[in-house]
């Protein structure tokens, strides 16, 4: 048996969903996924808990958590594109976790898409730091990635192109200060955990040569790092790939 636990923890004057599937038996591990950009209702953690992987993790000892970014399911405040306050809302969810039976070095941070984007730079000025950070379909030179982005129309859709910034421009802003606290290979040095980057090589939205960059950068400053390419995909990524790539990479984590 497990139980399910719906959070909504405070995070300066706003509050963050957090949901947990939690095991009724020892705690082995723990895994926290941070959920990509959704259109419509914009559910947020709701989506990533909907599937059959917190059951699977649950029933095998592991929590299995999501939590919602700012202006998604049940978290208040307006989204602002990978920014401070979504970076904020990932680290207070994990904070939480280990407060609540997680233990840091069993832990699992899975940013998707934009969820990879804020989770990049949120544990780099942060003191406490999982174990194993899985960067999946991310950017992570922001500046970089918007001039691309007005240069080139990602797969020749203009309506997505203007969808992207639309959404960037109001969100995040365009000066420097705001796309460099948005990238993640600013904060590598600080960062001291493992990272696994997974990305499609023909993603047309997040273009293979951020994961490469972000490899290197991460390489430099001397943590252990790979990059999973699946050849064939693009921005959405087969189920299971993650987690299968983060076995191969971390064995020792045993994650069923």
């Amino acid at each position: 048996m497990t139980r399910v636990e719906t959070n909504h923890l405070v995070s300066g004057s706003e509050l963050v969903e957090l949901i947990s599937t939690i095991p009724d038996q020892p705690i082995k591990g723990c895994l926290l996924l941070v959920h990509g950009h959704q259109g419509g209702a914009r559910v947020g953690a709701h989506a990533a808990m909907s599937g059959q992987t917190a059951d699977h993790l649950a029933g095998n000892g592991w929590i299995a958590s999501a939590v919602s970014q700012p202006g998604y399911g049940a978290s208040t405040g307006p989204p602002d594109y990978c920014g401070p306050r979504t970076q904020n809302a990932i680290t207070t969810a994990y904070s939480y976790l280990l407060e609540n039976g997680a233990d840091p070095d069993q832990t699992i941070v899975w940013g998707v898409s934009r969820g990879a984007i804020a989770t990049a730079c949120a544990f780099g000025s942060f003191l406490a730091s999982p174990t194993l950070i899985v960067l999946q379909s991310g950017i992570y030179d922001m500046n970089a990635w918007v001039k691309w982005v007005e240069e080139n129309a990602p797969g020749g859709d203009e309506v997505l192109t203007k969808n992207i910034l639309s959404n960037v421009y109001y969100e995040a802003g365009t000066n420097a200060a705001a796309l460099y606290e948005r990238s993640g290979v600013n904060f590598v040095q600080d960062s001291c955990s493992d990272v696994l980057l997974v990305h499609g090589r023909q993603d047309d939205r997040a273009p293979i040569a951020q994961a490469e960059k972000m490899r290197d950068a991460l390489a430099s400053s001397g943590r252990r790092v790979r990059l999973e390419v699946e050849t064939e995909a693009g921005h959405f990524l087969p189920r299971g790939l993650a987690m299968k790539s983060a076995r191969a990479f971390r064995p020792e984590l045993e994650i069923p």
